[in-house]
């Protein structure tokens, strides 16, 4: 349905009835004057002025007619127009009224979306209006409360309102900006930040009429500022004091966005050098780094995260590790916008893992097993010396249990971890096994490791193989004992020399005296008994003291097999003796009879262990360990030796013999005699198979001149000389006293050294050789005989001694001679007559 057209306005219809009236009386006027005044002196008879008015009238008439309709129909057109023309700008007029509530309501819902209010402002009224937005952004209601600037104003909080008029003062003044953020205080007494905005109106004159403005809810922004800037605050104070180097790139324009102060202590350079030229910090890295440092750079610009090590040289020449992370920050299109990234100081690392690693290369070449335990008693590390102790490597033993491992009763492993666990550390000597079972002592020292909380995590176990030095400590005890033994059998054997010298020489005197043969048999005896005594007192000293005789070359063939001839006139039927002798055997550099001494003892322990009988073999050989040596063994097939006396049977007194069938002083002088001859003396047994000795001597290399035994037809006698005997031992004295002067010999004696000394510088010219003591209170046998050379260093001298089988002095001096008690007749007669036979030079 059409709406009814508008009315015309009465002032149009007024102007145009007028107009309409003015132009049409305008027009009758001229016609009616025009008309007579130019028709009628042209009409020739006055009755047709009748009829010319009657026309003329009938013509007005239409011509009005006419024109008036003209005029009607011209001014009702204008006004169907005018009146089409209305409705149609009525009708676009409403149009856009409801185009202008749409667009309207769009507004508002924006501005509520947008939380966008808006308010105009009458400056001459001071009226303000504001939308609904206004409200919601306030909490007002819209029924009750009334804006104005006055209850604005009473909404911000009091240090805000006086900065607030003031900026709104300024902006109407065109001295500030049309904007302005501030808080504002809620009923509630919560607070919120708003943005205002606005635009002046102003007349002609700059007079502010009007304001009309935008208000909008900033306070979350405000928060996420807040927090923007907290969280750069918090990043700049960590960047600025935190020890690392914080770093932002941009590769497009290759410029350095940040760097933290960090990289002024770490590198030693001013920042302003890297932010002038971003890569300058590559000239410090080390030549051996620096291609992993480039190539890290290159990956960091194709977009790929990096982390590289390496080193500088800062300019007071100091080297640093250092360790660089870096990201790259990717745009849109998957472009390097941005690389950002620390670089840290792990010089201290560096150094410690380097230290680790030493202290780790040092624990694998310790030659101490160094053993890591859980408390459960499973490995966790073992080290290379482990290995080599024990033969396991650490990866069979891997998780396994110690105790299996190197215990067989382990009740002493348990006490040694369970003071470890009660007092954090436990050092002894315990037993342990290897692989092969064989048993090792070792030197623990070990130590309960605690985790960061204090608490027991592992037993560290260091262990040193002492079972060498046990063993040696034990041959050093052994030693010890055998030295005790030596000084003790060196004090007996003196005393038993000086007994039995007495009673050798009066046998051999008494054997010229006495006729009756039974006599005579009774004197062999104790003759006999005597020498057995003597020998018994030699083979004391040669185990205690190593003593040493005369030493020749000589041929181990010829000992060899007179041992094997001895022992086969003496030796039982049942017992074979095989001889194998290498040819060209080299000669030794030995005492004969000692070695002698040496092989029968060995064939007697032989004989004895085979008493139902069997093979002695004798063997030998050259051999060279380092030097020429000839390798004799003594071998038996008897009953063996055991395990557990292997380690005693040296030791001197040690026998397993049946008493009175041993001394145990065989075996420890045999020994004694080889290692003074530089040799060495083994031994190796077998229950029930039998038994090997080997003895190794050095050779000399070359066959050497057989010694000449010179053989003498009967004692030799003195000549008269007068010889001064020297002795603290009175019976000494008298028995060589009367030997000597039953053979010839003229005799002067003194008690001790002092003694003799005064009689031989009274009767010096008389005496012809000196025979004295080396062990005698006062003044001993040394001291005498420098001070006898000193008098007369050609006197002759025949030092006797029951201690020492080794010249006392002047080795190499031929007026200088050695005689071992207890000496015989024969050795002692033997002796003056070598002294005495020698032409004075």
């Amino acid at each position: 349905m059409n709406p009814p057209l508008p009315s015309l306005p009465k002032d149009m219809a007024r102007h145009r009835a007028w107009r309409t009236v003015a132009v049409y009386w305008t027009f009758a006027t001229l016609w009616i004057l025009l008309s007579d005044r130019a028709l009628t002196p042209l009409l020739p008879r006055p009755e047709l002025i009748l009829q010319w008015s009657v026309a003329k009238g009938l013509t007005f008439v239409a011509l009005t007619s006419l024109l008036l309709w003209f005029l009607v129909h011209r001014s009702y057109a204008k006004i169907a127009a005018g009146y089409q023309s209305l409705s149609a700008s009525e009708s676009e007029q409403r149009a856009s009224a409801g185009q202008l509530d749409v667009e309207r309501s769009r507004l508002v819902e924006a501005q509520r979306v947008a939380a966008i209010g808006w308010w105009e402002a009458d400056l001459g009224t001071e009226e303000l209006v504001w939308s609904d937005e206004m409200h919601r952004i306030f909490e007002t209601d819209p029924a009750s409360f009334v804006p104005s600037f006055e209850r604005v104003l009473q909404r911000l909080p009091d240090d805000e309102r006086g900065r607030v008029e003031r900026i709104f003062a300024e902006s109407l003044a065109g001295h500030a900006p049309d904007a302005i953020d501030h808080p504002i205080l809620l009923t509630d007494g919560r607070v919120k930040h708003v943005e205002m905005r606005w635009k002046i109106f102003r007349d002609d004159a700059g007079k502010p009429l009007r304001l009309l403005g935008t208000c909008r809810d900033v306070t979350a922004r405000q928060a996420a500022e807040q927090a923007l800037r907290e969280s750069e605050t918090r990043f700049r104070e960590m960047a600025e004091n935190i020890g690392e180097i914080f770093f932002s790139y941009d590769p497009i324009q290759d410029r350095l966005l940040y760097a933290s102060p960090a990289y002024e202590g770490i590198w030693g350079r001013r920042r302003d050098g890297v932010y002038a030229e971003p890569t300058s910090y590559l000239k410090d890295v080390m030549p051996e780094d620096l291609p992993a440092a480039e190539e890290a750079f290159r990956r960091q610009l194709a977009g790929e995260k990096t982390q590289v090590d390496f080193r500088i040289r800062r300019p007071d020449g100091e080297v640093r590790w250092l360790s660089e992370q870096a990201v790259p920050i990717l745009d849109g299109a998957g472009g390097v916008e941005r690389i950002v990234g620390t670089m840290r100081d792990i010089t201290a690392a560096k150094l410690a893992e380097g230290q680790l690693a030493e202290q780790a290369a040092l624990l694998e070449k310790a030659r101490d097993a160094i053993i890591v335990l859980g408390l459960d008693h499973q490995v966790l590390y073992w080290n290379h010396g482990a290995e080599l102790l024990f033969g396991w490597t650490g990866a069979e033993v891997s998780g396994r249990s110690v105790r299996e491992l190197l215990y067989q009763d382990d009740a002493a492993f348990l006490s040694a971890t369970q003071t470890v666990l009660e007092q954090g550390e436990w050092a002894g000597e315990i037993g342990q096994f290897t692989r092969t079972g064989q048993a090792v002592t070792v030197d623990g020292r070990w130590t309960l490791l605690l985790d960061p909380d204090g608490k027991p995590r592992s037993i560290l176990s260091i262990n040193t193989d002492i079972t060498g030095r046990k063993q040696l400590e034990q041959q050093f005890l052994r030693a010890q004992r055998m030295e005790s033994i030596g000084t003790l059998a060196g004090g007996i054997a003196h005393d038993l020399n000086n007994v039995l010298a007495p009673v050798i020489m009066a046998v051999d005197l008494l054997k010229h005296r006495l006729a009756d043969p039974s006599d005579r048999e009774i004197l062999e005896i104790v003759g006999a008994s005597a020498r057995r005594g003597a020998d018994m007192v030699q083979q004391i000293l040669s185990f205690a003291r190593g003593m040493e005789g005369r030493r020749v070359e000589v041929e181990v063939c010829r000992i060899l097999q007179e041992i094997v001839r001895i022992i086969g006139d003496t030796f039982p039927k049942s017992i074979r003796v095989e001889l194998e002798m290498e040819a060209g055997l080299h000669p030794v550099h030995a005492d004969p009879t000692q070695l002698h001494q040496v092989l029968l003892n060995l064939c007697v322990n032989a004989r004895d262990a085979m008493p139902e009988g069997g093979l002695l073999c004798l063997r030998s050989s050259n051999s060279n360990h380092g030097e020429p040596r000839v390798r004799i063994e003594v071998e038996d097939t008897g009953t063996g030796i055991p395990a557990g006396l292997l380690g005693k049977i040296f030791d001197p007194f040690f026998t397993s013999k049946e008493p009175g069938k041993g001394t145990g002083l065989g075996l420890s002088t045999a020994l004694a005699i080889v290692r003074g001859h530089g040799g060495a003396l083994e031994v190796a047994s077998e229950l029930g198979k039998g038994t090997v000795f080997t003895m190794h001597l050095p050779a000399l290399g070359h066959a050497g001149a057989r010694p000449v035994a010179k053989v003498s037809p009967g004692l030799p006698r003195g000549r008269g000389e007068t010889v001064l005997v020297v002795d603290d031992e009175a019976s000494i004295r008298h028995i060589t006293r009367q030997t000597l002067e039953a053979y010839g010999y003229e005799v002067l004696d003194a008690a001790d050294g002092a003694e003799g000394i005064a009689l031989f510088i009274a009767r010096r010219f008389e005496i012809d050789v000196v025979l004295t003591d080396m062990a005698m209170p006062r003044l001993d046998g040394h001291a005498l005989i420098r001070e006898l050379h000193r008098i007369d260093p050609a006197v002759p001298v025949i030092g006797v001694s029951g201690v020492s089988a080794t010249p006392p002095l002047d080795e190499e001096n031929e007026a200088v001679r050695f005689l071992p008690k207890p000496y015989t007749t024969a050795a002692l007669l033997s002796a003056l007559r070598q002294m005495l036979d020698v032409p004075v030079r």
